[in-house]
């Protein structure tokens, strides 16, 4: 089968390209909630894993954020647009200027949760 005009895009690399604008972002204070400091500690520069009480702080300030993105563009959901398979945010251009935090925000909340239901936290 052959790849339909559709160029390979190595996942690790996409995956390498979210954090790299993330950890820019939140470097040059695009991220300003300092409730997420000690994901971002222990994301980038690489401190001690965060306590079960910060992880739960964390999500619930991105889940009352997110909840104002979504409000704030309620049309984001209405279409799936056509993606450029090397456009790591191509599912969040709806959301506009927002599409970068909305799209921290959601791997944030799905990355400390994850922590949680592992038991690592």
């Amino acid at each position: 089968m052959g790849n339909m005009g559709v160029d390979y895009v190595d996942p690790f690399e996409k995956q390498n390209r979210f954090y790299g604008q993330m950890k820019q972002d939140y470097l040059n204070g695009n991220i300003k909630n300092p409730v997420y400091e000690p994901y971002f500690n222990w994301k980038f520069k690489k401190g001690s894993l965060f306590s079960k009480v910060e992880a739960y702080a964390m999500m619930d300030a991105a889940s009352d954020e997110l909840d104002e993105l979504y409000r704030k563009h309620p049309d984001a959901f209405s279409a799936i647009p056509q993606c450029d398979n090397n456009d790591v945010w191509c599912h969040y251009r709806l959301f506009k200027e927002d599409a970068y935090m909305v799209s921290y925000l959601e791997h944030l909340d799905a990355e400390v949760s994850e922590l949680i239901v592992s038991g690592i936290l």
